[in-house]
């Protein structure tokens, strides 16, 4: 199967590579009425796609940072949550044999939606 994904990237990687050989003429692109650049085609393109690249990442960076807030909370409340449970079964002297009774989840709040 990894062979078949990298055959498949070869191939997409020669398509676009013989495609930014065909356009390579130049493009003259202007921001005001003095400020003209004369550029190929493929390079305007890439530093175009480049911005949406960079673009998109900062979009997403608040959320990523929001998700990893959140798990590392969420971890630090599994680890107390730990400790409580070892600290019960060192009391109650809990053996391999006994189980102990699970904490009921809190089911009133909505699911977590992205």
């Amino acid at each position: 199967m990894k062979i078949i994904t990298w055959i498949i990237r070869i191939i997409v990687l020669l398509v676009l590579l013989w495609l930014a050989l065909q356009n390579n003429q130049v493009v003259s692109f202007s921001i005001m009425d003095g400020l003209q650049f004369d550029l190929p085609l493929i390079v305007l393109l890439l530093v175009f796609f480049a911005l949406g690249v960079v673009l998109g990442l900062l979009i997403l960076l608040p959320k990523h940072l929001g998700l990893k807030w959140e798990a590392r909370k969420l971890r630090k409340e599994n680890e107390q949550n730990k400790l409580v449970l070892a600290q019960q079964e060192k009391m109650l002297g809990n053996t391999a044999n006994t189980p102990i009774q699970a904490v009921e989840p809190m089911t009133d709040l909505p699911p977590f939606t992205m």
